[in-house]
């Protein structure tokens, strides 16, 4: 099962292009669907309890997202 989730993450590295939004599907297939490790409910939770913890990490992407008013 180690190897099958080793070898699962590593196509996940190679074909995932746009950052880790842009995984998170691709995690979501392996984990959810093909190996049945988590539930979808419990994949979402874990999703979205790190914003919540440590909100700097969304502001530093929003920021880069929207560009900052000089006065």
């Amino acid at each position: 099962m180690i190897w099958k989730l080793f070898f699962s993450f590593i196509k996940i590295g190679l074909f995932s292009v746009g950052g880790g939004y842009a995984t998170i599907p691709l995690i979501q297939n392996q984990i959810v669907d093909i190996h049945g490790l988590m539930t979808l409910e419990e994949f979402t939770d874990l999703i979205a309890i790190p914003p919540q913890v440590c909100p700097y990490c969304c502001s530093v992407y929003s920021e880069e997202r929207t560009p900052l008013l000089k006065i």
